[in-house]
């Protein structure tokens, strides 16, 4: 038995991780356009 998983099997994990990453930062990041895109539309100090 070979302590490695396949390749195939790690590379898909692998990009899963990255696309589950890549996702969450989007997220925040389009969250902290959205609200500061409010609070200067609305006039609410963001700052």
């Amino acid at each position: 038995m070979k302590s490695l998983p396949p390749p195939k099997k790690y590379l898909c994990e692998k990009v899963m991780c990255v696309c589950v990453c890549v996702c969450v930062l989007y997220f925040f990041i389009i969250s902290y356009h959205f609200c500061h895109y409010f609070g200067v539309y609305f006039g609410w100090n963001t700052a």
